[in-house]
Protein backbone atom coordinates (compact mmCIF):
# COMPACT_ATOMS: atom_id res chain seq x y z
CA UNK A 1 0.00 0.00 0.00
CA UNK A 2 1.47 3.50 -0.97
CA UNK A 3 0.52 7.02 0.30
CA UNK A 4 1.63 10.20 -1.05
CA UNK A 5 1.13 13.29 0.76
CA UNK A 6 1.77 17.09 -0.31
CA UNK A 7 2.96 19.52 1.92
CA UNK A 8 4.91 22.96 1.79
CA UNK A 9 7.86 24.04 3.61
CA UNK A 10 10.37 26.81 3.37
CA UNK A 11 13.92 26.88 4.53
CA UNK A 12 14.17 26.37 8.03
CA UNK A 13 10.71 24.44 8.92
CA UNK A 14 10.13 20.89 10.11
CA UNK A 15 6.69 18.87 9.36
CA UNK A 16 6.25 15.59 10.97
CA UNK A 17 3.51 13.28 9.27
CA UNK A 18 1.78 10.48 10.85
CA UNK A 19 0.18 7.65 8.78
CA UNK A 20 -2.60 5.92 10.33
CA UNK A 21 -3.14 1.67 8.86
CA UNK A 22 -4.95 -0.76 9.80
CA UNK A 23 -6.10 -1.87 13.16
CA UNK A 24 -4.03 -4.14 14.91
CA UNK A 25 -2.71 -5.04 18.48
CA UNK A 26 -0.50 -2.70 20.39
CA UNK A 27 -0.55 -4.42 23.72
CA UNK A 28 -1.89 -8.26 25.28
CA UNK A 29 -2.06 -10.23 28.77
CA UNK A 30 -1.28 -13.07 26.26
CA UNK A 31 1.66 -14.33 25.34
CA UNK A 32 1.29 -13.30 21.65
CA UNK A 33 -1.99 -11.89 20.14
CA UNK A 34 -3.09 -11.12 16.35
CA UNK A 35 -5.82 -8.99 15.36
CA UNK A 36 -6.29 -9.60 11.32
CA UNK A 37 -9.91 -8.61 9.52
CA UNK A 38 -11.42 -7.71 12.40
CA UNK A 39 -11.05 -10.86 14.36
CA UNK A 40 -8.36 -10.86 17.50
CA UNK A 41 -6.67 -13.87 17.96
CA UNK A 42 -4.68 -14.70 20.97
CA UNK A 43 -2.65 -17.51 22.27
CA UNK A 44 -1.55 -18.68 25.40
CA UNK A 45 -0.21 -21.49 28.14
CA UNK A 46 -3.02 -20.91 30.67
CA UNK A 47 -6.39 -21.05 30.23
CA UNK A 48 -8.43 -17.78 31.33
CA UNK A 49 -9.70 -14.42 29.84
CA UNK A 50 -6.71 -12.31 28.21
CA UNK A 51 -7.20 -8.78 27.87
CA UNK A 52 -5.94 -7.15 24.25
CA UNK A 53 -5.36 -3.55 23.63
CA UNK A 54 -5.75 -2.24 19.89
CA UNK A 55 -4.90 0.43 18.35
CA UNK A 56 -7.41 2.51 18.07
CA UNK A 57 -8.25 2.62 21.82
CA UNK A 58 -10.60 -0.60 21.77
CA UNK A 59 -9.91 -3.63 24.66
CA UNK A 60 -11.20 -6.53 23.62
CA UNK A 61 -11.17 -9.83 25.88
CA UNK A 62 -11.23 -13.64 24.34
CA UNK A 63 -11.02 -16.50 26.10
CA UNK A 64 -8.76 -19.68 26.14
CA UNK A 65 -9.65 -22.82 26.88
CA UNK A 66 -8.61 -25.47 29.40
CA UNK A 67 -5.20 -26.80 28.98
CA UNK A 68 -3.63 -29.61 30.48
CA UNK A 69 -1.06 -28.86 33.12
CA UNK A 70 2.40 -28.02 32.16
CA UNK A 71 4.91 -30.38 32.95
CA UNK A 72 8.60 -30.01 34.56
CA UNK A 73 10.66 -32.73 33.07
CA UNK A 74 13.65 -33.48 35.47
CA UNK A 75 14.37 -36.67 34.98
CA UNK A 76 16.86 -37.33 32.15
CA UNK A 77 19.31 -39.94 30.61
CA UNK A 78 22.87 -38.39 29.72
CA UNK A 79 25.29 -40.00 27.60
CA UNK A 80 28.25 -37.46 27.35
CA UNK A 81 31.52 -37.31 24.43
CA UNK A 82 34.38 -36.08 26.84
CA UNK A 83 37.13 -34.73 24.02
CA UNK A 84 40.92 -35.15 25.12
CA UNK A 85 43.89 -33.87 23.58
CA UNK A 86 45.24 -36.93 21.01
CA UNK A 87 48.80 -37.77 20.70
CA UNK A 88 49.34 -34.43 18.26
CA UNK A 89 47.54 -31.14 17.63
CA UNK A 90 45.56 -32.60 15.01
CA UNK A 91 44.30 -35.49 17.06
CA UNK A 92 41.55 -36.36 20.04
CA UNK A 93 40.35 -39.36 21.76
CA UNK A 94 36.94 -39.46 23.31
CA UNK A 95 36.14 -41.09 26.49
CA UNK A 96 32.18 -42.02 26.84
CA UNK A 97 30.13 -41.05 30.28
CA UNK A 98 26.51 -42.59 30.43
CA UNK A 99 24.31 -41.27 33.80
CA UNK A 100 20.82 -41.54 34.82
CA UNK A 101 20.21 -38.11 36.43
CA UNK A 102 17.19 -37.44 38.66
CA UNK A 103 17.47 -33.98 38.65
CA UNK A 104 19.02 -31.61 36.32
CA UNK A 105 22.58 -29.53 37.07
CA UNK A 106 25.70 -28.28 35.60
CA UNK A 107 28.13 -30.53 34.60
CA UNK A 108 30.94 -29.15 37.38
CA UNK A 109 28.68 -30.10 39.54
CA UNK A 110 28.14 -33.67 38.39
CA UNK A 111 30.27 -36.10 39.73
CA UNK A 112 32.89 -37.07 37.48
CA UNK A 113 31.69 -34.59 34.44
CA UNK A 114 33.72 -31.67 36.48
CA UNK A 115 36.41 -30.61 34.22
CA UNK A 116 34.59 -32.16 30.59
CA UNK A 117 34.11 -30.99 27.46
CA UNK A 118 32.53 -32.09 24.46
CA UNK A 119 28.60 -33.05 23.68
CA UNK A 120 25.91 -34.22 25.88
CA UNK A 121 23.12 -35.87 24.77
CA UNK A 122 20.03 -35.77 27.01
CA UNK A 123 16.99 -37.86 26.47
CA UNK A 124 13.44 -38.08 28.54
CA UNK A 125 10.14 -40.04 27.14
CA UNK A 126 6.96 -38.31 28.52
CA UNK A 127 3.72 -39.62 28.37
CA UNK A 128 1.14 -37.35 27.02
CA UNK A 129 -2.93 -37.67 27.54
CA UNK A 130 -5.33 -36.50 24.94
CA UNK A 131 -5.56 -32.90 25.69
CA UNK A 132 -2.26 -32.68 24.79
CA UNK A 133 -3.05 -33.95 20.87
CA UNK A 134 -6.26 -31.64 21.03
CA UNK A 135 -4.53 -28.36 21.96
CA UNK A 136 -3.48 -25.64 19.28
CA UNK A 137 0.28 -26.57 20.02
CA UNK A 138 3.06 -27.06 22.54
CA UNK A 139 6.49 -25.58 23.26
CA UNK A 140 9.18 -26.49 25.21
CA UNK A 141 11.53 -24.36 27.27
CA UNK A 142 14.68 -25.06 27.96
CA UNK A 143 15.17 -23.21 30.90
CA UNK A 144 19.41 -22.61 31.45
CA UNK A 145 21.62 -24.02 29.13
CA UNK A 146 25.00 -24.03 27.59
CA UNK A 147 26.48 -23.62 25.40
CA UNK A 148 24.79 -24.33 22.35
CA UNK A 149 21.79 -26.99 21.70
CA UNK A 150 19.48 -28.39 19.14
CA UNK A 151 16.29 -30.63 19.86
CA UNK A 152 14.62 -33.35 18.74
CA UNK A 153 11.63 -34.54 19.27
CA UNK A 154 10.17 -38.34 18.50
CA UNK A 155 13.08 -38.83 15.77
CA UNK A 156 11.62 -35.21 14.19
CA UNK A 157 15.29 -32.98 14.51
CA UNK A 158 13.94 -29.30 15.43
CA UNK A 159 15.34 -25.60 13.78
CA UNK A 160 17.83 -23.84 15.41
CA UNK A 161 17.27 -22.79 18.81
CA UNK A 162 16.64 -19.82 19.77
CA UNK A 163 19.53 -19.36 21.96
CA UNK A 164 18.60 -15.58 24.17
CA UNK A 165 14.54 -17.41 25.25
CA UNK A 166 15.57 -21.46 24.94
CA UNK A 167 11.87 -21.30 24.07
CA UNK A 168 11.17 -24.26 20.84
CA UNK A 169 8.28 -24.73 19.29
CA UNK A 170 6.71 -28.07 19.12
CA UNK A 171 3.20 -27.41 16.73
CA UNK A 172 2.43 -31.05 15.73
CA UNK A 173 5.22 -33.21 16.79
CA UNK A 174 3.40 -34.24 20.16
CA UNK A 175 1.09 -37.32 20.26
CA UNK A 176 -0.91 -39.21 22.72
CA UNK A 177 0.99 -42.29 24.67
CA UNK A 178 4.86 -41.89 24.91
CA UNK A 179 6.72 -39.27 23.50
CA UNK A 180 10.39 -38.85 23.24
CA UNK A 181 12.50 -35.93 23.64
CA UNK A 182 16.47 -35.51 23.29
CA UNK A 183 18.40 -32.23 23.84
CA UNK A 184 22.01 -32.30 22.32
CA UNK A 185 24.31 -29.67 23.88
CA UNK A 186 28.15 -29.12 22.32
CA UNK A 187 30.53 -26.99 25.20
CA UNK A 188 33.86 -24.80 24.64
CA UNK A 189 37.21 -26.73 25.51
CA UNK A 190 37.69 -24.25 28.02
CA UNK A 191 37.06 -26.61 31.10
CA UNK A 192 39.35 -29.31 29.39
CA UNK A 193 41.85 -26.56 28.68
CA UNK A 194 41.87 -25.96 32.50
CA UNK A 195 43.99 -29.40 33.18
CA UNK A 196 45.30 -29.94 30.02
CA UNK A 197 47.11 -26.42 29.57
CA UNK A 198 47.16 -24.75 33.40
CA UNK A 199 49.33 -22.59 32.44
CA UNK A 200 47.83 -20.76 29.92
CA UNK A 201 44.06 -21.64 31.17
CA UNK A 202 44.16 -22.54 35.16
CA UNK A 203 43.64 -19.51 35.96
CA UNK A 204 39.96 -19.47 34.57
CA UNK A 205 36.98 -20.33 36.17
CA UNK A 206 34.88 -23.74 34.74
CA UNK A 207 32.00 -22.84 32.40
CA UNK A 208 28.93 -24.39 33.67
CA UNK A 209 28.29 -26.27 31.01
CA UNK A 210 25.00 -28.93 30.18
CA UNK A 211 21.09 -28.29 30.18
CA UNK A 212 20.36 -26.99 33.35
CA UNK A 213 16.68 -25.85 33.07
CA UNK A 214 14.37 -25.79 34.69
CA UNK A 215 12.79 -28.19 31.16
CA UNK A 216 9.42 -26.92 31.01
CA UNK A 217 6.61 -28.51 28.83
CA UNK A 218 3.40 -26.43 28.29
CA UNK A 219 0.47 -26.66 25.85
CA UNK A 220 -0.91 -23.86 23.98
CA UNK A 221 -3.92 -22.54 22.74
CA UNK A 222 -5.63 -20.03 20.57
CA UNK A 223 -8.69 -17.95 22.09
CA UNK A 224 -10.45 -15.83 20.38
CA UNK A 225 -12.64 -12.14 20.41
CA UNK A 226 -14.75 -12.29 17.00
CA UNK A 227 -16.26 -8.98 17.26
CA UNK A 228 -15.63 -7.20 14.42
CA UNK A 229 -15.21 -3.62 13.36
CA UNK A 230 -18.48 -2.70 11.92
CA UNK A 231 -19.96 -4.30 14.76
CA UNK A 232 -19.71 -2.02 17.50
CA UNK A 233 -17.65 1.81 17.78
CA UNK A 234 -14.52 2.58 19.93
CA UNK A 235 -15.26 1.17 23.67
CA UNK A 236 -14.39 -1.26 25.56
CA UNK A 237 -15.81 -5.03 24.65
CA UNK A 238 -16.81 -6.83 28.35
CA UNK A 239 -16.53 -10.27 29.06
CA UNK A 240 -20.33 -11.80 28.81
CA UNK A 241 -21.33 -13.79 32.51
CA UNK A 242 -20.10 -16.66 32.01
CA UNK A 243 -23.55 -18.40 33.91
CA UNK A 244 -27.09 -17.85 32.34
CA UNK A 245 -29.52 -15.25 33.99
CA UNK A 246 -26.13 -13.11 35.47
CA UNK A 247 -26.97 -9.75 36.96
CA UNK A 248 -26.26 -6.78 33.97
CA UNK A 249 -25.90 -9.82 31.17
CA UNK A 250 -26.53 -8.43 27.91
CA UNK A 251 -26.43 -11.52 26.35
CA UNK A 252 -28.62 -13.79 25.34
CA UNK A 253 -28.52 -16.16 28.46
CA UNK A 254 -27.99 -19.91 27.26
CA UNK A 255 -24.78 -21.64 26.60
CA UNK A 256 -24.18 -24.55 25.24
CA UNK A 257 -20.52 -25.89 25.01
CA UNK A 258 -19.18 -22.29 25.52
CA UNK A 259 -21.60 -20.55 22.57
CA UNK A 260 -24.95 -19.00 22.71
CA UNK A 261 -27.61 -21.14 21.50
CA UNK A 262 -29.24 -17.96 20.00
CA UNK A 263 -25.79 -16.86 18.24
CA UNK A 264 -25.48 -20.59 17.07
CA UNK A 265 -21.38 -19.89 17.76
CA UNK A 266 -20.88 -16.52 16.27
CA UNK A 267 -18.61 -16.02 19.11
CA UNK A 268 -17.53 -17.59 22.24
CA UNK A 269 -19.12 -16.59 25.34
CA UNK A 270 -15.72 -14.26 25.70
CA UNK A 271 -18.02 -11.51 23.67
CA UNK A 272 -21.05 -9.89 23.89
CA UNK A 273 -23.23 -11.92 21.96
CA UNK A 274 -26.53 -9.52 21.20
Amino acid sequence: MTFRLRMTLVPGDTALARGVGPVHAISTHAEAACFTDGVLEVVDTRPGARETMLSDGRKVLARIGELPVPLVLDRWSLRVADWRPGSSPDRHVTVDHRLDLGALAAWPDIPGLEDVSGVGRYRTTVRLGRGWTGATGARLELGEVFDTCRVTVNGTALGPVDQVTGVVDLQGLLRHGENTIEVEVATTLLNRLRTVRPAEFGAAKRQRYGLIGPVRLGALRTGRGVRRLSDRGPGRLKRAPERPGEAGSRCHGRYWRGFCRRCRGTGPHSAWCS
